[in-house]
């Protein structure tokens, strides 16, 4: 991967957690796994064009509703 500006470097092969209240940051680096759909050796996903989201976050629209919240003075 390039870097925009051509300094620094990117997150590849880590994560960065960010902890809004302290203001600190974590990096966690992880670890490529072969058998990835992304990043392993014969990645099945290229694009996030080739990922269904509607089966596996869909929000279920039907059932009990939440109750509604009401203000009180």
């Amino acid at each position: 991967m390039t870097h925009l500006i051509g300094k620094g470097e990117t997150l590849d092969g880590s994560m960065l957690f960010s902890d809004a209240l302290d203001m600190e940051f974590d990096k966690v680096e992880i670890p490529k796994q072969d058998d990835c759909p992304v990043c392993g050796d014969d990645p099945a996903i290229e694009s996030v064009h080739d990922v269904e989201y509607t089966a596996s976050c869909a929000i279920d629209a039907g059932g009990d509703a939440e109750p509604e919240i009401e203000a009180i003075e």
